[in-house]
C-alpha cells in the first residue's frame, strides 16, 4: 500500500473520514521494522498523513486528530530502521511495545519477555528507550507499554531454574502465554506459602515449581517501570490486555493507587530494588545518592530515638522496610512491631521473637533484650549493604564461608577494603568516604551492644571526617574470634534469608 501514492492518498483519506465519523481523538499504526516494509515510503506516508490531518483541521474547524504509531523493540534492532527524523516532527507520540521479547515458542531455554534491564546480548526496555534517544527522539514522545501477561516455560532439566537454563518449549498453554489473572490463580492453586520471587536484575517476577518456569510482571514491576518512566521523562504509559488485570490491581498500581483507590503521595520503592542489582543498573545510584539516602536514614532513626516524645524502637529496619521517594529520599516503613519506650527506659525483653534473619542482633536472639542498640545493629548492616551492593542472606570470601558481616570485617582488618566496595562507586568528591562508612557500620554489628555507638555517635561520625573513631571489634555471629577476645563458644546463627517472623503480641 506505502509504495504507490494513489494507494497512500486513498488510505489516509478513509482514515481521517472513519476517525472523525465515530469521533476519535486520533489515529494509532503499528509498525514493526522486521515487517517487509520500505522505510523510506514509511516516512512519506507519515509526511502525507500529517498534512492531511493539518488540512482536515482546517476545513472542519476541529482540533487535529492525533498521529501515533506502536513501534517493537529497538529502532536498528532489525535489518530495516524506522524513518526517525520524519517521526519526531510527524507523530504526536510512540507507543512502545516493551514485552514479548523473548518467548517459549521461539527459544529453547529461559528468558525474561518484558526485562527492563538485562546485559546488551539480552533485548531489554532500558537499552531500547536509549536506542530512541541516541536517534534524536525525545523522551517525551515516548510511551512505555506495560503487559498484563506472562509466560510459561517447560524447564528440561528441574534443577537448572535461572535465566538461561534449557527449555524444551511453552508450558500451561499451547504457546505459553498467561494472563495475569490466570497466573495468579495458578500460583494460588499450590496452596499456602506458594509465591512468585522478585527479580531486580531484569525487574520480572518468576514462580518456577517442577518444571514449570513462568515470569510476568505484578504490583511491584509494574511501579519499578512507572518510576523508571518517571524517572526517564516519558510520556506515559500504555497496557496491554487489560483484561487480564485482577480486580484492577494492576492499573492501581500503575496510576500511583493503594488497594482502596487513593492516590499516594509519592511512588516509593524498595531500598533492596535499587542496591541489590548487575551493573546495568548500579550507576543510577552513584555515591552522591547513596550518601543522601544514608544521611535520611540516619536522620529517621535520630529522630525515633532522640527527637520524638517516646524513644521507638522499630526492630525491623531493613532494606525492604526503606523506602525511597522519586527524589531519592529515603522513608522508614512498616511500625508494626515497633515498641515505645519512656525516656527513662533504657531496655526491656520479650520471649516472643520477631523481626528478620540477617537484621536482628545477638542479644535479641539469645535473650529477648531489645533496645535502641537493637536499630543501631541493624542500620550497621543495612550500611553495609548500601556501600557493598550486596545481599546479606549470601555467604563470601575464597571458600564462601563468611556471612556479609564476617566478610566485611576481614576485609577490613586486612586493610583491604576496597575490595568489598561497590566498583561503581567513587567517593573521590564526597567528604563521606567509603571506608569511613565501613568503619562505622563494623562498630554497629559488634556483639555487645554496649559496644555500639549511639545514633548521635554515628550522625557525627559520618558527617565529621575529623571525629574520633573506635577500631570495631570482631561482628556478632562470627564463626571465629581474635586473639585478644575470649573464647567462650557463642551460638553460631548466620544470616540465612530475608524471611520475616512475625508473632502478634499486644502493645
Amino acid at each position: 500500500m506505502i509504495n504507490q501514492s494513489s494507494y497512500r492518498k486513498s488510505f489516509i483519506e478513509s482514515s481521517i473520514y472513519t476517525a472523525r465519523l465515530y469521533g476519535f481523538d486520533g489515529l494509532d499504526l503499528s509498525v514493526g521494522p522486521s515487517m517487509s516494509i520500505n522505510m523510506t515510503n514509511l516516512g512519506i506516508l507519515f509526511d502525507e498523513w500529517r498534512d492531511a490531518i493539518a488540512s482536515d483541521s482546517r476545513k472542519s474547524g476541529k482540533s487535529q486528530l492525533l498521529l501515533v504509531m506502536s513501534a517493537t523493540y529497538s529502532p536498528a534492532q532489525h535489518s530495516a530502521t524506522y524513518p526517525i527524523d520524519i517521526m519526531k516532527r510527524t507523530l504526536d507520540w510512540i507507543h512502545l511495545v516493551a514485552y514479548d521479547y523473548h518467548v517459549p515458542a521461539e527459544f529453547n531455554f529461559t528468558g525474561a519477555h518484558a526485562a527492563l534491564y538485562g546485559t546488551s546480548n539480552w533485548v531489554n526496555t532500558d537499552e531500547w528507550i536509549k536506542e530512541w534517544l541516541r536517534g534524536g527522539l525525545s523522551a517525551s514522545k515516548l510511551v512505555l507499554g506495560l503487559p498484563y501477561h506472562g509466560y510459561a516455560w517447560t524447564l528440561v532439566n528441574p534443577n537448572e531454574k535461572e535465566f538461561g537454563a534449557p527449555s524444551s518449549g511453552p508450558a500451561v498453554t499451547s504457546d505459553g502465554s498467561m494472563g495475569y489473572k490466570n497466573i495468579k490463580s495458578f500460583i494460588q492453586g499450590y496452596g499456602y506459602g506458594a509465591a512468585a520471587v522478585y527479580n531486580s536484575t531484569y525487574v520480572t517476577k518468576l514462580f518456577v515449581v517442577g518444571s514449570t518456569w513462568i515470569n510476568f510482571d505484578d504490583v511491584e514491576t509494574i511501579k519499578a517501570k512507572i518510576s523508571y518512566a518517571k524517572e526517564n521523562n516519558l510520556s506515559g504509559y500504555t497496557v496491554f490486555q487489560l483484561s487480564n488485570d485482577d480486580n484492577w490491581i494492576l492499573s492501581r498500581a500503575a496510576q500511583g493507587k493503594d488497594e482502596d483507590g487513593l492516590n499516594k503521595r509519592k511512588v516509593l520503592v524498595p531500598i533492596l530494588v535499587s542496591f541489590d542489582v548487575d551493573p546495568v543498573r548500579r550507576y543510577k545510584l552513584d555515591w552522591r545518592k547513596r550518601v543522601q539516602i544514608i544521611e535520611g536514614l540516619t536522620q529517621g532513626l535520630l529522630y525515633l530515638q532522640e527527637y520524638s516524645n517516646f524513644t521507638i524502637i522499630h526492630r525491623d529496619v531493613k532494606s525492604s522496610n526503606v523506602l525511597l521517594d522519586e527524589e531519592m529520599n529515603p522513608k522508614i516503613s512498616d511500625f508494626g512491631m515497633a515498641r515505645l519506650f519512656r525516656k527513662d527506659e533504657l531496655e526491656a525483653n520479650t520471649s516472643r521473637i520477631v523481626g528478620t534473619y540477617g537484621y536482628v542482633p545477638p542479644e535479641y536472639v539469645r535473650k529477648g533484650i531489645y533496645s535502641m542498640k537493637y536499630d543501631v545493629y541493624s542500620f550497621g548492616v543495612l550500611l553495609l549493604q548500601i556501600i557493598s551492593g550486596k545481599r546479606s542472606a549470601c555467604y563470601y570470601g575464597a571458600d564462601e564461608n563468611w556471612n556479609l558481616l564476617e566478610y566485611a570485617y576481614e576485609l577490613w582488618k586486612d586493610g583491604e577494603g576496597v575490595e568489598f566496595f561497590d566498583p561503581s562507586l567513587d567517593d573521590s568528591f564526597s567528604s563521606c568516604k567509603l571506608t569511613r562508612c565501613l568503619q562505622v557500620a563494623l562498630l554497629c554489628v559488634q556483639e555487645n551492644p554496649l559496644d555500639r555507638p549511639s545514633m548521635l555517635k554515628i550522625s557525627s561520625m559520618l558527617k565529621n571526617e575529623n571525629a574520633p573513631i573506635a577500631t570495631p571489634k570482631r561482628p556478632s555471629f562470627s564463626t571465629k574470634r581474635d586473639e585478644e577476645e575470649d573464647s567462650v563458644l557463642r551460638n553460631k546463627i548466620y544470616s540465612v534469608n530475608d524471611a520475616t517472623i512475625s508473632d502478634l503480641e499486644p502493645r
